[in-house]
């Protein structure tokens, strides 16, 4: 349930990129959907051409040459690529030294336990994908070490860090499972990040071409989730309605997201994401169905 809440929830994300900025002249426009579709339909003939390499690069061919179409219809923009400068350093502590206040210190605990749920169904679905057991011990450590670059992000003045399900779905798609290949993608971003122009081409990519590339990511993200529960016994028991009225919950604030505008904040915090409402509603009616009354 938790890993097909994700994957619904980040659909419209992807959506929402093809769409565009509703401040920009392109919003909604016919040039956004064609460049989606042309990306989707890039990166799914490259998929059944090629079962090598190719295949396995899928994304960035299509990803690549969706923006190369771009730049003719004129929803490409590298001009901030001039204005960026050439090197940087993150100055830790930027902002002052941390100061713990309740208030503050309460919301980002709501905040971390909705993070760490998502990262949770994301170690999940990655060691269903990578045919690895996903046992307690892995997902705890993974857990510690998710808290730790949270922590250290804080002091580079950065947000709390958060597993993204697209990675997961890039993982399903190209079948590679190294870690060591993960390792090199982080030097990698971490080397990326000291120069600003080279950060600038990548987010030069029109959103319409990201678009049409995470609906076939986050899409796969869901689609595990779903291969999952069918391997799910329905038989002599009520785990069908638990898994409808977990899914039906997590649904509401991606359908309405306005529902909980009401609540008080940590309300919102807590229910406005599809995987920790899907996730607290499938443990409570588990215990409520399956455990309570057991003995």
């Amino acid at each position: 349930v938790v890993v097909t809440s994700m994957g619904l929830s980040l659909i419209p994300v992807a959506l929402r990129w093809i769409a565009g900025s509703p401040q920009t002249s392109n919003y909604l426009s016919l040039k956004n959907i064609f460049l989606a579709l042309m990306t989707i339909g890039i990166i799914l003939m490259v998929q059944k051409i090629s079962k090598g390499f190719l295949g396995n690069i899928a994304i960035l061919i299509g990803i690549f040459l969706g923006t190369l179409v771009a730049i003719p219809m004129g929803l490409a923009d590298f001009s901030i690529i001039n204005e960026a400068s050439h090197f940087t350093i993150n100055t830790p502590l930027q902002f002052g030294l941390p100061k713990f206040e309740l208030t503050a210190v309460l919301s980002l605990f709501l905040v971390q336990l909705v993070i760490m749920t998502d990262a949770t169904g994301n170690q999940i679905n990655l060691s269903d994908i990578c045919s690895v057991k996903p046992d307690e011990e892995k997902i705890v450590a993974g857990l510690r070490g998710h808290g730790l670059t949270s922590a250290i992000a804080g002091v580079f003045n950065s947000f709390p860090h958060s597993l993204f399900g697209q990675n997961v779905g890039i993982a399903a798609i190209t079948g590679v499972k190294s870690r060591f290949v993960g390792t090199a993608a982080g030097v990698i971003l971490l080397t990326v990040s000291f120069f600003p122009k080279l950060v600038a081409i990548l987010t030069a990519i029109p959103s319409p071409v990201l678009g049409g590339a995470g609906i076939i990511m986050f899409g796969i993200v869901a689609a595990n989730g779903v291969k999952r529960l069918g391997t799910v016994n329905y038989e002599k028991n009520k785990n069908l309605v638990i898994v409808a009225t977990s899914l039906g919950m997590a649904l509401a604030p991606i359908s309405t997201p306005q529902l909980f505008t009401n609540f008080p904040q940590w309300g919102k915090i807590l229910f406005q994401s599809p995987v920790t409402l899907g996730a607290l509603t499938v443990l409570i009616l588990n215990i409520v169905f399956n455990e309570f009354g057991k003995k």
